[in-house]
């Protein structure tokens, strides 16, 4: 789970899977602002003008292949979030992870928090076959 501010968004609570091999982060860890899933949750939930504001630049930052860098396919994107109610990254911020996220919606339905979950993209497997 996650706050935003102008700058990011900072992670705020987390529950760990037991397994192993997983994805982790720790409390207090800042992600950029245009990272992934929980980023469009963020955004979208803003006015239109002020998101025009925040999205400054004709690029976007690219923290992989699948990142969307372009300020109108990214801008249409945030309206697909908001009119779905959820945002996905498939291996946007991270290679090799896909992410979802959900607002947690205060006063005037704006996100307060958001709560994602993160996962691998392709199954991971062990020796003896299991996942």
């Amino acid at each position: 789970m996650g706050a935003f501010d102008e700058q990011g968004i900072t992670i705020i609570e987390k529950a760990e899977s037991p397994v192993e091999f997983k994805i982790t982060a720790q409390v207090g860890a800042r992600i950029p602002l245009f990272a992934g899933a929980t980023g469009k949750v963020f955004l979208s939930g803003l006015q239109e003008l002020v998101i025009r504001e925040v999205i400054k630049e004709d690029t976007l930052p690219k923290f992989t292949e699948n990142s969307i860098t372009n300020k109108d396919d990214y801008f249409k994107e945030l309206l697909m979030v908001r009119e779905k109610g959820f945002a996905t990254d498939f291996e946007e911020y991270i290679r090799g992870v896909n992410a979802i996220s959900v607002p947690l919606n205060g006063p005037l339905e704006r996100p307060v928090a958001a709560l994602w979950m993160v996962g691998f993209s392709r199954g991971l497997f062990v020796q003896d076959g299991s996942v």
